[in-house]
């Protein structure tokens, strides 16, 4: 790849105003979401101007699959003519007009409702195959049985107080309540039942296409108190009436991790900023470690998905991992990339199995960067979609850091952060699978002894 020239580099993304906060929330999106999108092409990737071409020329190069078309020279014009009649071959005129009258026939439907209803089986006995395999871990959903946990709504005991957040994957809202019975605030999402289902099973063969499985979810907070995981959220139950299933669990003081981190209180990027943040960042590490030593991977970690919440000691403040909807117990896995287009590892958007403990030290590094810089290091690590990414990945982190620049500044990214900061980012947004810093799981041990370099071997958490 050539690198791109230092006056095609973006300091950052243009501002309307000099807000110092991080530019905007993310979130995850479907694949059917991302085709609505204006300028995104079938397969949901942003069509954007790369260097040398217009924005026309992008979309025209554009394939369905969302990747460019190689330019076929003159030169190959018989060639591609030869192609083109190999794929393309010539039909009977008669025969066509046969076709095409029995395809808009009742005949032609019906065997196309039958071919709709066949794929949506098979995509459901392949979650049943996974979840009877033979896999010594449960799946997460089966933690939880609704037929003997839900309860039925106490409609005197949580008061509404306000609506906290929209839950647009779960096409329902998160309310900030009040618990009569206890005494204190809880957050309720509440999720119609038309959407969520009677189970996992029902919601797998009412929604074939998702990713994100709210069962999946509760199943997982349930399993991280039963197992007293620190980082998790308190299950307080799921209550249901006619119309809802609410999730209800314990509500964090100072709400999710983007808005702590944006606080105007909270200081600029630099070395005050880094000190404040480490105790935070060390319980994260620890945090994502911890799942994958219960062989849960998360696939969707982001600053969204990490609430803040005071504890007793002043100036204390503890994290909470959520949003478990696209977690599974399988390390390794093939399909395509999940989370956020900031966070997800390069590698997902390739062919092949990947693995899930990287996938996640990846999306970690992300959020690093964010809480010791207060902005995005890139928007998305798709191919050619994200200049930053882009310069990036051809030039290295190291000197794409020197040149990104801290937002409505001229002041480099590099110079705020201390050696082993960079050296810890370095590591965690490494490229290369085989060199990126592990979280110092388990499995990477042999006999004790790991195999590979973690975060913990760095010298940022190494302080005399």
């Amino acid at each position: 790849m050539i690198p791109y020239e230092p006056q095609d580099f973006p300091s950052c993304p243009p501002q309307q105003n000099s807000d110092p906060r991080l530019p905007h929330r993310q979130t995850s999106e479907s694949a059917q979401q991302l085709k609505r999108e204006i300028g995104e092409d079938s397969a949901g990737y942003p069509r954007q101007p790369v260097p040398g071409s217009n924005a026309i020329e992008v979309e025209n190069s554009a394939n369905n699959a969302g990747y460019p078309r190689q330019s076929v020279q003159s030169s190959n014009s018989d060639i591609v003519q030869e192609r083109q009649r190999d794929f393309f071959p010539r039909v009977d005129e008669d025969e066509l007009m046969k076709f095409k009258r029995w395809a808009t026939s009742e005949e032609a439907a019906e065997k196309l409702i039958a071919v709709e209803k066949l794929i949506a089986a098979e995509k459901l006995n392949k979650h049943r195959e996974s979840d009877s395999s033979s896999s010594p871990f449960r799946p997460l959903h089966m933690e939880f049985d609704p037929a003997t946990e839900v309860q039925p709504v106490e409609p005197n005991r949580f008061k509404a107080v306000r609506q906290f957040a929209d839950a647009e994957r779960n096409r329902g809202k998160v309310h900030l309540m009040w618990d009569t019975v206890e005494s204190k605030y809880v957050i309720a999402k509440v999720m119609p039942n038309w959407w969520v289902g009677s189970c996992h099973a029902d919601f797998i063969k009412n929604h074939p296409d998702e990713i994100e499985f709210p069962w999946n979810d509760i199943g997982c907070m349930k399993f991280l108190n039963h197992r007293k995981v620190p980082l998790g959220v308190v299950l307080l139950g799921v209550y249901r009436d006619e119309r809802n299933t609410e999730v209800v669990s314990s509500f964090a003081t100072e709400g999710d991790l983007f808005m702590w981190c944006s606080h105007p209180e909270r200081p600029p990027a630099g070395a005050e900023r880094e000190e404040i943040m480490r105790p935070l960042i060390t319980q994260l590490l620890r945090g994502v470690r911890q799942l994958h030593d219960l062989n849960i991977v998360h696939r969707d970690i982001s600053l969204e998905n990490i609430l803040v919440t005071k504890t007793d000691r002043q100036d204390d403040w503890r994290l909470l991992i959520i949003d478990f909807g696209m977690s599974d117990r399988q390390r390794f896995y093939e399909g395509q990339p999940r989370g956020k287009r900031s966070y997800q590892a390069p590698e997902a958007h390739e062919p092949g199995e990947h693995d899930g403990f990287l996938i996640d030290a990846f999306a970690v590094g992300v959020v690093v960067y964010c809480i010791l810089v207060n902005d995005y290091p890139w928007l998305s690590t798709r191919p050619v979609v994200d200049k930053c990414f882009a310069y990036a990945k051809a030039c290295g982190f190291r000197s794409y850091v020197q040149k990104r620049t801290l937002r409505n500044t001229d002041i480099p990214v590099a110079s705020i952060l201390s050696e082993p900061a960079l050296r810890l980012l370095e590591g965690l947004l490494n490229l290369d699978t085989e060199q990126r810093l592990t979280l110092g799981e388990e499995a990477w041990k042999s006999d004790g002894v790991s195999s590979r370099k973690s975060v913990w071997d760095e010298d940022w958490f190494q302080r005399p």
